[in-house]
């Protein structure tokens, strides 16, 4: 991949130099990076209440109470291609 240098005209990026970079994590959920005890020693420091039964915060097959869930995604389908 050519990247344009308005003074060199286009160069090739160093990949070695590019991999060394440090990197970020951008996507992280907060579910999965605290244990039990932690969310309830920060809800009790807080004196926040917890969202939930302590027994179901880290239970992601079911939605906290009061938390609406999405509908699924409709499928689409292709519609089917007259033979030529």
């Amino acid at each position: 991949m050519d990247v344009a240098s308005p003074l060199n005209g286009p160069v090739m990026p160093d990949e070695a130099a590019i991999r060394a970079l440090p990197k970020a994590e951008v996507h992280v959920h907060l579910e999965g990076t605290f244990e039990l005890a932690d969310l309830l020693e920060l809800s009790k420091a807080a004196g926040e209440p917890l969202p939930g039964p302590a027994r179901s915060l880290l239970d992601v097959s079911k939605p906290l109470p009061g938390r609406r869930t999405r509908p699924p995604l409709p499928v689409r389908r292709r519609a089917a291609r007259p033979s030529d």
